[in-house]
């Protein structure tokens, strides 16, 4: 339920600001080009649905209880968001003002599209296990874009507080390094979350279902 609200408020907060395509309301930098905003408020919206759903994609109880609606969120997911808004995510990623995050979001676009393929395709192989540990993965990489703005202050903060005698940044670079810092976090929890014992990731919940087909393919 964290994760949910997580999602789901930033994903308002997106569609907010981004749904009706005015250019008054963006608050990101954009380059003075219609299709730069285009791009930028397409991927946004996009990705608002992918964001809105990621939460339904990894709940235990909703792919046991009502498989059916897992697959239909999941499609919505995949095809709505994930893969449009990771395209759209490569073209805003070069017309970024920072090289820094500019780089950082190319890099997060390739994470999240190359995990969704990866998910997508263990799952029409009915490889359950690969698709559960890929989704994480790619669950991961679609909050990291959350992270990023959450700890844009606090990254401020700690320069403020414990590199007094440092140049300050400018919001351009507190935004790169909050980039870089969102990805590797997410992948490394992300990570740990995977390769943990089998016992210690399915405490607390009974174990997916598997069709008789599955088992016999495994």
């Amino acid at each position: 339920m964290p994760l949910a609200g997580y999602c789901l408020y930033f994903s308002g907060y997106a569609w907010y600001h981004y749904i009706r395509f005015d250019p008054d309301y963006v608050s990101a930098s954009i380059r003075d080009t219609r299709y730069h905003f285009l791009l930028f408020a397409l991927h946004v919206n996009l990705g608002g649905v992918a964001v809105a759903t990621a939460w339904m994609q990894v709940w235990q109880w909703l792919r046991n209880n009502h498989p059916k609606v897992h697959r239909i969120t999941g499609r919505f997911y995949f095809f709505l968001g994930v893969f449009p808004a990771g395209l759209l995510a490569i073209p805003n990623a070069m017309l970024s003002f920072s090289r820094v995050a500019g780089f950082a979001l190319f890099v997060l676009a390739l994470l999240w599209l190359g995990s969704g393929v990866a998910g997508l395709r263990a799952t029409l192989q009915h490889r359950y296990e690969d698709h559960h540990r890929w989704m994480v993965r790619n669950i991961a990489m679609t909050t990291a874009i959350v992270s990023m703005r959450v700890i844009n202050e606090p990254i401020e903060w700690f320069m403020r507080t414990f590199m007094p005698d440092s140049p300050p940044l400018s919001p351009l670079e507190v935004y790169g390094a909050a980039a870089w810092t969102a990805i590797i976090t997410h992948l490394l929890v992300a990570e740990w979350f995977v390769l943990r014992p089998r016992h210690h990731r399915r405490s607390g919940g009974r174990p997916p279902q598997r069709p008789a087909h599955a088992t016999a393919n495994a």
